[in-house]
């Protein structure tokens, strides 16, 4: 869900997984340009401060409730918290690795496993299907909240 921008030409694209897993440009608007994290980890560091270990690299400190998996709305280039999106049954998610890569759904249901094995997520879209918890991004909660352009 990174974002391009060509100033020379004043274009802004967001790079997708399309449903093969190949990687692809989308144009978008100007006031678009925002982009999705998600919270791999969360670190007290000195003077109990809460920090997000972000999917993209990044570190954020943050005061408030936040969760591994839910997902932040950055502005740019700031990258500013601008909203959060739980990890939460009957938000919108979409898939970025495995068998169902690029496809979008609502979280129809969280099967956690209390051993070595995978976190199990079912997700309604077009079809219903599982996939594991590493492989689904929070998009929005009815409709996602950066232009993802058209899906292919």
């Amino acid at each position: 869900f990174d974002v391009i921008s060509v100033p020379s030409s004043n274009q802004q694209y967001r790079m997708l997984k399309d449903e093969k897993g190949m990687f692809y440009l989308s144009p978008i608007e100007a006031a678009d340009v925002k982009k999705l994290a998600r919270i791999d980890n969360k670190t007290i560091i000195s003077g109990k401060k809460q920090q997000l270990n972000l999917s993209d690299g990044s570190n954020k400190l943050a005061e408030g409730e936040y969760k591994v998996g839910d997902s932040l709305v950055l502005s740019l280039p700031d990258k500013n918290i601008e909203e959060r999106i739980g990890f939460e049954i009957g938000n919108l998610a979409m898939v970025i690795g495995g068998k169902h890569t690029g496809q979008m759904g609502k979280i129809k249901e969280i099967i956690t496993v209390k051993s070595s094995q995978n976190n199990r997520i079912i997700i309604s879209g077009d079809e219903e299907f599982e996939t594991i918890k590493d492989y689904v991004y929070m998009i929005g909660k009815d409709q996602p909240v950066i232009n993802l352009g058209a899906v292919r």
